[in-house]
């Protein structure tokens, strides 16, 4: 993984310096050749195209459209400083100035498009995978919960404290195992989906993780803002993603820290998040997060964000994520779909 990434950050160090390379190179031919020798900058002015377009390509449309202005900044005091001689070709050369813009913030455009549908693409493939999994292992998880069940049940277990203490903690994980995986089959997809209603339902992850949140050392807060409706999503799927979120949240944390559970709901949208006061999540692991089983935790499964994403995805939201380790990591859950009824 490190030799990976070390051969990455080698890459990109080679394409910064060839870009940056060719435009100094032609910077300089344009103010060291003679103004009487037209057919010259007209070459080296087209040539600027070829970084433009590189950089354009590889770093989409931000990086291209700012890198075209330094261009455009190197090139036009030779433009000014050679108008009076080439009055008629300098008109032209201007008028390349657009089109060098223009380059750029259609070749970075098209750049970002395709690199997103990229994504996309990735993550749809993910997703299929693990819902081809998850179909042959929900089934065999029931018939090893319900074994366990029986067992827990029969008189001839061992009265150990310890025993039952022991098998009642694998039961809930798998239980737990079970309920993340059914996330992932066709027909929980297409479910109908059900009412959640925030404040109720974030009080109840509240108080069934203050315990664990107390064991950390950790103050468990919430900032909700007046509910102005129901979330379409279902309640059960809800009160689940805020359970794992925070769990996350309160595991990451150090003692004496704060996680934060707020609301904020403005026409038509609703926003929940989960803010952290921990180390925050290292840059390279952003875009990884929400692939299913990478974690970067020794007992983790890997797979609560990626059921979370799921489940926004299937009601038409979407869960944001940033992070630093000055501001902790902030988890957003973003419900565009609301329902105008409050429960009666």
């Amino acid at each position: 993984m490190n030799d990976l990434r070390e051969s990455r950050k080698g890459w990109n160090v080679f394409r910064i310096v060839l870009v940056f390379s060719m435009t100094a190179v032609l910077s300089v031919l344009h103010y060291g050749t003679a103004t009487r020798h037209m057919e010259y900058h007209v070459l080296y002015r087209e040539l600027y195209f070829v970084p433009i377009v590189m950089v354009s390509l590889w770093y989409g449309l931000r990086a291209g459209v700012y890198f075209s202005l330094l261009v455009i900044i190197l090139y036009t005091p030779h433009v000014m400083m050679t108008w009076s001689g080439q009055p008629g070709v300098n008109v032209g050369n201007l008028s390349q100035i657009i089109v060098f813009f223009l380059v750029s913030a259609i070749t970075g455009t098209l750049s970002d498009r395709e690199r997103k549908r990229q994504v996309e693409i990735r993550e749809a493939q993910n997703l299929a995978s693990l819902g081809k999994a998850s179909l042959a292992m929900t089934s065999e998880l029931r018939e090893v919960l319900d074994a366990l069940k029986e067992l827990m049940k029969d008189r001839e277990m061992p009265a150990s404290p310890n025993f039952s203490q022991r098998l009642k903690y694998q039961v809930d994980k798998i239980t737990t195992l079970d309920h993340t995986l059914s996330h992932f089959t066709r027909e929980r997809s297409e479910a109908q989906k059900d009412f959640a209603e925030v404040d109720s339902s974030v009080e109840r992850v509240k108080s069934k993780l203050k315990p664990l949140a107390e064991r950390s050392g950790v103050t468990l807060e919430t900032r909700l803002e007046p509910a102005l409706g129901l979330l379409a999503v279902k309640e059960l799927d809800f009160v689940w993603m805020m359970e794992a979120l925070t769990r996350n949240a309160i595991e990451s944390s150090t003692a004496g820290s704060t996680v934060t559970i707020a609301s904020r709901w403005s026409e038509g949208q609703c926003e929940v998040e989960v803010h952290d006061r921990g180390i925050g999540i290292p840059p390279e692991n952003l875009s990884k997060i929400f692939v299913p089983f990478f974690t970067t935790k020794e007992r983790g499964t890997g797979l609560s964000l990626a059921v979370c994403k799921k489940i926004m995805k299937d009601c038409d939201g979407e869960i944001r994520v940033s992070s630093d380790q000055a501001e902790g990591t902030r988890l957003v859950l973003v419900f565009r779909r609301i329902h105008p009824q409050t429960r009666g």
